[in-house]
């Protein structure tokens, strides 16, 4: 019999600490809820389930995002209704003024109507916002369709001039049909026009003559527009603090161009039609407006670009500055270069609703600019039978416009919500995956609690009897 080592009760103490650990990582697992609670557990496991608690969590978020998107869509949706319902009012106006029952007085108090909702057109599109975000005065980041967009860059001649040689810029001609143009496409940015100041660009005739069309921000002079030498060119200067913004200026530009100061002064220089957007701004030269795009394009179709020996002084005083061998159909940016975007980027469609949990994973909702004078109804001129069938017809075009836009936002809406609805089934199935790895099963872990709990108690009472085995041995010493 041998007592220096008592092996049985080391035994028994042994297993009873097995059972303990056991025992503690069963309470574990029961408290957290989790089957893992740290690498050791399950690595294998806990790396699957991370990767499928950060897509859970995005997908969440998505569905969050998608909601927004929605909630846009539906403010926009909101006002283009309310928009369509001020043309039928105009319609039913224009019909009513086409009857010539009416005095001349009657007329006058339905242009005055016609007058105000135009107005009231207007408004809408102005100050209809989402979180801050015009939707129906979007800027042209928001407004070029990839499907048709091009992203081709004007030929460089040297730093800030550019030839008017970029292809396929969508415009629409002074009856309303899209078309595409050579010609040269900029938009200035989303920044204060106090950075404009002092600097100046122009463009040169696309036919052989000395012809330019200058622009120019100086605060020290009023802003309009003015025609003069050489040829009849037309020189436009923008007081910085009379449009505050600078993707407000080619509206401005579009303005001047109709003021009496340029469009009277001779015919080649008149508004080349009332809508849409073009204007003839020399005896070659057309340029197009539409939001903050700007499109400049020789009037006959191509750009005669070639040197010559024109010398032209731009600016005046410490501004001033002379170029010498101008090339025709080209334009000079200056200092205005890093302040506007010169060519169409495709990838800028609309706002990007991130509605995947990985990158990429996006939908893009459209953003028009609906401006009364932009779809043809202003203004409106009711003032005779003939001139009110015209108002009809032009209000007739405004409808099929505003009512293309909004079956796209509800195609839009439709598909938003199906994005929704995938992405929490998605959520709720992926959470069920990751439950399976991550949860405790909480009536197996109770079983096996309950196992450890008696492999405790017999691992005690075995340690009771073993101290007493060697009893015997000191009856034996005695």
């Amino acid at each position: 019999m041998v007592i220096s080592h008592n092996l049985s009760a080391m035994n028994t103490q042994r297993q009873y600490n097995v059972v303990g650990k056991a025992k503690s990582k069963s309470t574990e697992k029961l408290s957290s809820g989790y089957k893992i609670n740290r690498a050791a557990d399950d690595a294998a496991g806990l790396t699957i389930s991370e990767k499928m608690r950060w897509q859970i969590r995005g997908l969440n978020k998505t569905v969050t995002n998608i909601q927004d998107g929605m909630s846009l869509v539906q403010v926009t949706d909101g006002a283009l209704s309310e928009a369509e319902s001020i043309l039928q009012r105009m319609r039913e106006l224009s019909v009513q003024a086409a009857n010539d029952t009416n005095t001349a007085q009657d007329r006058d108090a339905i242009q005055a109507e016609i007058d105000q909702n135009i107005k009231e057109f207007n408004r809408i599109a102005e100050t209809t916002t989402f979180n801050g975000i015009h939707t129906l005065r979007a800027d042209d980041q928001y407004a070029v369709d990839p499907s048709v967009a091009t992203n081709h860059t004007p030929t460089a001649t040297g730093k800030g001039i550019y030839r008017m040689d970029d292809s396929d810029l969508k415009i629409k001609d002074t009856v309303g049909n899209e078309k595409t143009t050579d010609g040269f496409q900029m938009t200035f940015k989303n920044k204060p026009t106090t950075e404009l100041e002092g600097k100046t660009f122009f463009l040169t005739c696309s036919q052989s003559c000395s012809q330019t069309f200058d622009f120019s921000f100086d605060s020290t002079r009023p802003t309009g527009g003015t025609i003069g030498d050489p040829n009849k060119s037309i020189y436009i200067n923008i007081n910085p603090a009379d449009v505050p913004n600078q993707k407000d200026i080619p509206g401005k530009i579009a303005d001047i161009l109709q003021s009496a100061d340029v469009a009277g002064a001779d015919q080649m220089f008149s508004q080349n039609g009332k809508m849409n957007g073009n204007y003839t701004i020399g005896h070659a030269n057309s340029l197009y407006v539409d939001g903050s795009k700007m499109v400049f394009y020789p009037t006959f179709g191509s750009s005669n670009f070639h040197s010559t020996s024109i010398n032209k002084t731009v600016g005046s005083g410490a501004l001033a500055k002379t170029y010498t061998s101008l090339n025709m159909g080209t334009i000079y940016l200056n200092g205005v270069e890093d302040l506007v975007d010169i060519n169409t980027t495709a990838n800028q469609w609309g706002l990007k609703i991130q509605a995947g949990a990985l990158d990429g994973q996006t939908i893009d909702i459209p953003l028009i600019w609906m401006e009364a004078k932009k779809i043809g109804i202003d203004p409106l001129d009711v003032s005779s039978s003939d001139n009110a069938g015209t108002a009809i017809s032009a209000v007739d075009l405004a409808m099929d416009w505003l009512n293309d836009k909004r079956s796209t936002y509800g195609a839009m809406q439709n598909r938003l919500v199906h994005a929704h609805d995938v992405n929490s089934n998605t959520s709720l199935n992926t959470s069920d995956a990751e439950s399976r790895i991550r949860d405790t099963d909480i009536a197996e872990e109770m079983v096996n609690m309950s196992k450890q709990n008696i492999l405790s108690s017999a691992g005690e009472s075995m340690m009771a009897q073993s101290n007493h085995l060697f009893d015997s041995v000191l009856n034996l010493l005695q």
